[in-house]
């Protein structure tokens, strides 16, 4: 049986993810459900590789770097790519998927912070940033899914044969872990 609190109190959201972060560890059953899709990463570690892991992120994501990031990118994402949909849209009639269009500016803002790389949701053809985001939205879905099962055996033997939301689930991780292969392995690239 899994037990859970939901908040969200800034107070108390401030006081669990870093005040007291180190009291509210994330059990052995948060971590092993989500490790094939985060492995041991900073959303997914305690203690020590936790600690490590947000110093160094820390460097990357201060308070002067996101509004750089935000005066920078966000404002020419509005202006080159979001706006003119919506004038587009208002000079032909056409309508628009609110929530589609938002996901898709809010997912390639993501993308352009975290790993410095646009996906072009919004424009061009957005097959491989496409595939990606859904990729990158199914894979938590079906992670979560897991803390649901009313038996955890049920999601073991559909993950050894490969068969039903487990499936869907490996795909994919796939889909995450190629695209942001390809991204490393640009970056390397460019460094050489």
């Amino acid at each position: 049986m899994v037990n859970n609190v939901i908040t969200a109190n800034p107070e108390n959201v401030e006081h669990i993810l870093k005040t007291k972060f180190e009291n509210y560890p994330k059990a052995e059953l948060f971590i092993s459900l989500l490790l094939d899709f985060l492995g041991q990463g900073i959303f997914n570690s305690d203690g020590d590789l936790w600690k490590v892991q947000r110093k160094t992120a820390s460097y990357e994501f201060n308070t002067k770097s996101l509004r750089n990031f935000i005066m920078e990118n966000v404002m020419v994402e509005l202006q080159m790519r979001l706006l003119p949909i919506f004038s587009g849209a208002s000079e032909t009639d056409k309508i628009l998927d609110l929530q589609d269009i938002l996901e898709r500016f809010a997912f390639e803002n993501i993308c352009k912070l975290a790993f410095n790389v646009d996906p072009g949701c919004l424009s061009g053809d957005a097959t491989t940033g496409t595939e990606f985001m859904a990729a990158f939205e199914d894979a938590p879905m079906l992670s979560s899914q897991r803390f649901m099962s009313a038996l955890p055996i049920i999601w073991k033997v559909k993950k050894l044969f490969n068969i039903g939301s487990e499936r869907r689930l490996g795909e994919s991780i796939s889909i995450v872990n190629k695209f942001a292969d390809e991204i490393i392995q640009s970056k390397m690239e460019a460094k050489d």
